[in-house]
């Protein structure tokens, strides 16, 4: 309630607000899936392995022992083919 008073919006404004921003990201995502997809683009194991191994060097050891490096992994292929497509797409300009 603090919150919301502090922002001068109900819960309902909020919520909206955040309906709107979650469609446009999702409708980017399948955007971005579909162009690479179409454009074959896919980080190479090499890469994929380079930044797992990159981010589990940085953390301790702590969060080294809770990491899943598969889901580690799913999660920067992701990231690397959002990067390719638009780094196709920042070349076709």
């Amino acid at each position: 309630e603090d919150y919301l008073g502090h922002i001068k919006k109900t819960e309902s404004e909020l919520k909206s607000g955040w309906k709107n921003d979650a469609i446009r990201r999702v409708k980017f995502g399948l955007i971005l899936r579909e162009i690479s997809a179409v454009e074959r683009l896919v980080p190479s194991e090499k890469d994929l392995d380079a930044q797992v191994d990159k981010i589990l060097l940085e953390v301790g050891e702590e969060e080294r022992k809770k990491a899943s490096r598969a889901s580690l992994k799913e999660h920067i292929f992701g990231r690397l083919q959002n990067e390719m497509v638009l780094a196709l797409l920042e070349n076709e300009k």
